[in-house]
């Protein structure tokens, strides 16, 4: 099991100083005291790199110190009970085989809140009572929000959203809806205004203009550089 006191093996020392420091894993340790991980008793220990992942200094164990409500309190209302139920599980299953995994947000420094994944396992007596938990917090922050922008995108997918991160992309997706907008088109070859109506491109602003209307119908987009 991982721990912050320094073991006998001094490799190993240096390795988990490595890992807490530097890798961007913040660790945790709980001795649990009767089974109970907030019980006045239980000893709680955040490494470094966990208090710097929630935007403290990562000896600052005045405004992070080395007790369950540093982290409990920060957990965001919506997501604090299953978080709280899925470590209990975790501790309760005498069989071991129940895991912690676990993302939610926890409130940083600043007052923002930012997604973290915690894994954790647990060392058990004979009877299989948890007497020690530890495990790992990583920030999982951008990949969540960039889950969220694509699951936008695609729920919005039928009526041309488009991001502006990819003009490209972009471009292409007009250009199909304009050449959709000339093959639907019925109007007569004289309705300027009726044409401008039925091109997809009329109404997105920036565009307006950018369709030709001809004789024979709209001429292929000219678009701006």
């Amino acid at each position: 099991m991982l721990s912050f006191r320094k073991p006998q093996d001094n490799q190993a020392a240096e390795e988990l100083a490595l890992l807490g420091r530097h890798a961007g894993v913040g660790l945790w340790d709980a001795v649990i005291h009767n089974g109970d991980p907030m019980h006045a008793q239980s000893r709680w220990h955040w490494s470094p790199e966990f208090r710097r992942l929630v935007g403290f200094d990562r000896d600052d164990t005045v405004g992070f110190p080395n007790v369950v409500n540093s982290w409990a309190d920060r957990l965001h209302p919506d997501d604090a009970k299953r978080t709280f139920d899925a470590f209990m599980a975790c501790l309760n299953d005498r069989s071991g085989r129940t895991g912690y995994d676990v993302n939610y947000r926890l409130k940083v420094k600043d007052g923002s809140y930012r997604w973290f994944r915690a894994i954790g396992g647990v060392a058990r007596d004979s009877s299989g009572r948890a007497l020690r938990a530890c495990g790992s917090l990583i920030d999982i922050d951008a990949e969540r929000n960039e889950l969220e922008r694509a699951k936008l995108l695609d729920r919005h997918a039928g009526v041309g959203l488009w991001d502006a991160r990819s003009s490209t992309m972009a471009i292409r997706c007009m250009r199909r809806a304009a050449g959709t907008g000339r093959r639907n088109s019925a109007v007569s070859p004289d309705s300027t205004a009726t044409t401008r109506a039925a091109s997809p491109t009329s109404s997105i602003p920036g565009l307006t203009g950018c369709i030709r209307t001809t004789p024979n119908g709209p001429s292929t987009p000219s678009w701006p550089a």
